[in-house]
């Protein structure tokens, strides 16, 4: 398809079973967008804003997500293991059923939703870094990313850490 819709304002569009491989999404406005079934094999939807979009079933082989927002969204029965994540927005997705890029994790039950992103970013309510620059931040940079109460997670979250990414290289 190759379609340049770079920066399209797609807002609730029903673009059901639609052939968007290798299309160019970056940038766009899809929320709340029904993307159930389609292709986008391929696809560049790099800063896209997929917030409450409904991706179920589609095929999202080999797609740019990285910088994307994907609160809310539903990707049921996707197969994410080759979509690159990377500093991407994970929280309220609906991740039943979807399979996950290596060394990604949705951490539930802790006081904050986390998520690690190819064993590179760490995700921790809306602060998203680098594991190396979560492990580098002073206590008074702990503050001030959210007062008090982030900074008495941050050693729970070292830990969590540690569980599963060792010396900074996710465990399998």
């Amino acid at each position: 398809m190759n379609a340049d819709l770079r920066n399209a304002d797609l807002r609730h569009a029903n673009l059901y079973r639609s052939d968007l491989s290798s299309a160019n999404l970056s940038d766009a406005d899809l929320r709340g967008t029904n993307l159930y079934g389609a292709n986008l094999r391929g696809a560049n939807l790099r800063n896209a804003d997929l917030r409450d979009a409904n991706l179920r079933e589609a095929n999202l082989h080999d797609v740019d997500l990285r910088s994307s927002h994907l609160s809310g969204a539903d990707l049921y029965c996707v197969d994410l293991s080759t979509v690159n994540l990377r500093n991407t927005d994970l929280r309220g997705v609906d991740l039943s059923s979807a399979e996950l890029p290596e060394s990604t994790f949705i951490i539930v039950g802790e006081k904050y939703f986390i998520s690690i992103s190819h064993g590179e970013y760490v995700q921790v309510g809306c602060q998203l870094h680098t594991i190396a620059k979560w492990r580098q931040f002073t206590k008074q940079e702990i503050a001030n990313l959210g007062g008090d109460s982030i900074l008495e997670f941050h050693h729970r979250l070292m830990k969590i850490i540690d569980f599963y990414c060792k010396d900074g290289e996710c465990i399998e």
